[in-house]
């Protein structure tokens, strides 16, 4: 549940800097009001990117602690007849979170029962308690803290929070209790003190107050100006970096609204990134023929990411495999993973389109051990959309 895991928002295309080398062109080219902060007016429009995909509508039954039978209501995900634990037998290790991985996608509790007592055993209640809002799934927990963490969420009982003896855990207890306020009095009271910088950050990202990043703690406070633009598609929150994260940060926001005069904030100039803003913007390819030949790779990878278009990275040789991955990894058909050669890059490509289509049968074509524990990884409570390769904001939703 660390907030460390948004610094990922900030990277989001990170991975199509890496490996590029040797690619060609070739068909084409409380009170807050006192603490000081730099604000950009912007108007928030609802940006038009690439529709998710459709999923087929069901309803799910789970098991509660007491022995009944609840009906869920739906998400998409996986359809009935791939909702079971399809958990490959070559890597035992990856057993528990597979399994864990396939309550959460299925919204099945009694998958929860397979796996031996323990931490995933227990934190695989809590994922579908909080998923399913079941409390009764709280009591299906062995351990103290995480049965308490459970309770604690649904009474919202700060007392309980109290009881708590793992400090992560009970920061996460008060946290996730907070009154749904913008009085940021609370976080100057909040107990644990270490909790006080987490407290801010949340509420930072969750009321659009890109100023109180300023109180958050210094290791995490790029990354809580992050997560206010990406998460509010707010630009002002871009203002409280340092370039190049600056720049990075105000062409996710010119990218999500579509707005081509954020561009103009860019400073960064000699890395083509400006070019780079204005192409993705607009989603025209063809602009990225004025970024220069070093990163022209990765402004045509990026267009193609936001277009869903594939003849973009037909038109390109690209030996890397970045371009497809780049279109699998955001929800587009993850046939495209099989036009990657290497079984490394393929891997990689399945692991984000899992994740991004939120199909965990996709996992089944992951083969090494690393990309295959990041699949299931992203079908745990709290970790979707965060932990694999860059994440997915709201930017690209």
């Amino acid at each position: 549940m660390a907030n460390g895991a948004t610094l990922a928002a900030l990277f989001l295309f990170a991975f199509l800097l890496c490996g590029c080398a040797g690619v060609e062109k070739d068909a084409i080219q409380g009170d807050v009001s006192s603490i000081p902060v730099t604000t950009i007016e912007y108007s928030k429009a609802s940006s038009s990117t690439a529709a998710p995909v459709s999923s087929i509508p069901r309803e799910e039954t789970v098991i509660s602690s007491a022995g009944t039978l609840a009906t869920i209501p739906e998400e998409p995900t996986e359809t009935k007849a791939a909702c079971k634990a399809d958990c490959d037998s070559r890597y035992p290790q990856l057993m528990e979170l597979c399994q864990r991985a396939y309550a959460n996608s299925c919204r099945d509790a009694s998958i929860c029962g397979e796996i031996p007592p323990g931490d995933n055993r227990d934190g695989c209640y809590y994922d579908l308690a909080v998923k399913t809002e079941d409390h009764l799934l709280c009591d299906m927990a062995q351990g103290n803290n995480t049965r308490l963490l459970c309770k604690a969420g649904f009474e919202k009982n700060s007392s309980i929070c109290r009881e708590i003896t793992n400090a992560d855990m009970q920061c996460d207890c008060y946290l996730n209790i907070l009154a749904p306020t913008t009085n940021m009095s609370e976080c100057e009271n909040v107990f644990p003190t270490a909790c006080k910088g987490r407290c801010f950050y949340r509420y930072a990202v969750k009321y659009d107050l890109p100023q109180l990043c300023q109180r958050t703690d210094d290791g995490s406070r790029d990354s809580c100006y992050v997560s206010v633009g990406t998460q509010n598609l707010d630009p002002a929150a871009c203002a409280g970096l340092q370039t190049p994260s600056r720049d990075l940060c105000f062409l996710d926001m010119a990218v999500g609204l579509m707005d081509l005069q954020i561009c103009d904030n860019l400073t960064y100039s000699e890395k083509g990134y400006k070019y780079w803003c204005l192409a993705a913007a607009e989603r025209n390819v063809s602009l990225c023929d004025r970024v220069g030949n070093e990163k022209w790779p990765d402004c045509v990878y990026y267009v193609a990411r936001l277009t869903g278009d594939g003849s973009i990275c037909e038109k390109t040789n690209d030996k890397t495999g970045s371009c497809y991955i780049a279109l699998a990894e955001y929800g587009k058909d993850p046939l495209y993973c099989e036009n990657i050669k290497g079984p490394e890059e393929k891997d990689r490509c399945y692991a984000s389109s899992a994740a991004a289509r939120s199909e965990i049968s996709l996992c089944r074509n992951v083969t090494s051990q690393n990309y295959k524990k990041e699949c299931y990884g992203s079908f745990i409570q709290g970790n979707t959309k965060e932990m694999l390769l860059g994440g997915k904001t709201r930017i690209f939703s």
